[in-house]
């Protein structure tokens, strides 16, 4: 098996996953941008590499090929939220108002 590794084709980077049967697969650019959309609070570039290092690492874990982006998606849904300065502004927002609620 060669070895794994992001492809670089042109500006896109292909994700190449590792499956059960020995064969590989690799992550459509329309599915990585949906999951970028959907998971807003998500560094979804990050945990998609850690994913597949996850994969690389356990090989007996591996998937097929029917089942991975169920195993990204749900990997993705488990991972933490990163806190960026528009989510932070918004939770010390939110946080006001309850105290303000809550001094009233």
């Amino acid at each position: 098996m060669p070895l794994l590794r992001p492809a670089y084709s042109g500006e896109r980077v292909k994700m190449i996953f590792p499956l059960k049967d020995g064969t590989e697969w690799t992550l459509p650019e329309e599915k990585r941008q949906q999951w970028r959309d959907h998971y807003k609070t998500k560094n979804v570039d990050f945990e998609i590499g850690e994913a597949r290092q996850w994969l690389l690492d356990n090989p007996k874990r591996q998937k097929k090929k029917a089942g991975m982006t169920r195993f990204l998606s749900g990997w993705i849904k488990r991972s933490p939220d990163v806190r960026t300065e528009s989510t932070i502004a918004e939770t010390k927002i939110a946080d006001d108002r309850d105290l303000e609620r809550m001094l009233r």
